[in-house]
């Protein structure tokens, strides 16, 4: 079973921490060539976003993270790519669950195994940088 030990706090909550963690911003841009053929690009806002994996879960952990799907938006505390923790609303995207051991008694998924998901960043921080 992974513990929970605060590396990733979402909704007041901490979550297992994941075997495999990418945290990384995404940009929305519009780029353009001048008139003499250089790249004029232009960063209008961020987000982040974190790709999240786990080898194993338990039901509970498996709850807790399914219950942020059904939410609009929920904070999260994390560490990011640069080295910083940063708190930011999210929503979680797509999840992918695969049960790992059914109780043969109850029927009940007892392990869930590979579970992925994403969380993503609902307010973009506007960039005011300029051109690049």
């Amino acid at each position: 079973m992974i513990e929970e030990n605060n590396v990733i706090i979402a909704d007041g909550r901490s979550l297992p921490t994941p075997s495999d963690y990418t945290p990384y911003p995404t940009l929305r841009e519009q780029s353009t060539e001048n008139a003499l053929g250089d790249l004029v690009r232009k960063i209008i806002s961020s987000r982040w976003k974190i790709e999240m994996k786990w080898d194993v879960l338990t039901p509970t952990q498996m709850d807790l993270i399914t219950k942020l799907k059904f939410k609009k938006e929920f904070t999260c505390k994390f560490p990011a790519s640069d080295g910083r923790m940063l708190t930011k609303k999210m929503y979680v995207g797509d999840i992918k669950p695969a049960a790992r051991r059914i109780d043969p008694n109850t029927k009940l998924v007892t392990e869930w195994k590979d579970f992925s998901c994403n969380f993503i960043q609902t307010e973009a921080d506007k960039y005011t940088g300029g051109a690049v």
